[in-house]
């Protein structure tokens, strides 16, 4: 009997060493709660002072405020000579003035116009075209161009070939002149039509 119930001693003591790590997991996660519980309960009421101090300083500031406005309506009514005309002229003129800006305001909204640089659009394709068609020309000229040899071939004498072919030349460069003007021209429409865009 006596063996007996040391064994039963052993089995009971075994059974608490299986569950004491259980229980040590148990109480450490109570205590990880608990912990966490008082933190957000901690943030929570500073931050809830904070709102409530900062509520107070702007209701202080307001009633310090219209304290303030009180005592000079006061001061105001106190004057005896106080005259209440020089504020509505103010106002008038405040009036005035805004009235002023939006009928410039409107006016300036008014006078916009998509199609006012439109003008100027067609005139640089317009220009365009005209230096398209003048590179085409000189392009022509150029390819056909003819060497010193070509023209001393034809008239058989250095006089007329050097005649001949410095007219050739003459041209090549009239046409090259034209061309580059066009294109001037061109270059300073669509500027113009640019600007007149950008001031929209």
């Amino acid at each position: 009997m006596r063996f007996d119930n040391d064994f039963s001693d052993i089995l009971h003591e075994s059974r608490f060493e299986k569950q004491k790590p259980m229980l040590i997991a148990l109480l450490v996660v109570i205590a990880m709660i608990a912990a966490v519980s008082w933190a957000i309960s901690v943030y929570l009421n500073q931050s809830t002072g904070d709102s409530n101090a900062a509520t107070t300083g702007a209701t202080r500031y307001n009633d310090e405020q219209s304290a303030g406005d009180t005592s000079e309506t006061s001061t105001v009514e106190e004057t005896p000579n106080t005259t209440v005309e020089a504020p509505a002229a103010s106002s008038t003129g405040s009036n005035t003035r805004s009235s002023s800006n939006q009928s410039s305001g409107n006016s300036s909204s008014n006078t916009y116009d998509s199609n006012k640089c439109d003008p100027l659009k067609s005139q640089a394709d317009s220009l365009k075209t005209t230096s398209d068609q003048k590179k085409t020309t000189y392009d022509n000229a150029f390819a056909a161009r003819k060497n010193y040899g070509y023209f001393y071939d034809q008239y058989g004498n250095s006089t007329d070939a050097q005649r001949a072919y410095d007219a050739q030349e003459d041209q090549l460069n009239s046409l090259q002149k034209d061309w580059q003007d066009a294109l001037n021209k061109q270059n300073v429409a669509y500027r113009k039509y640019q600007e007149c865009r950008a001031s929209l």
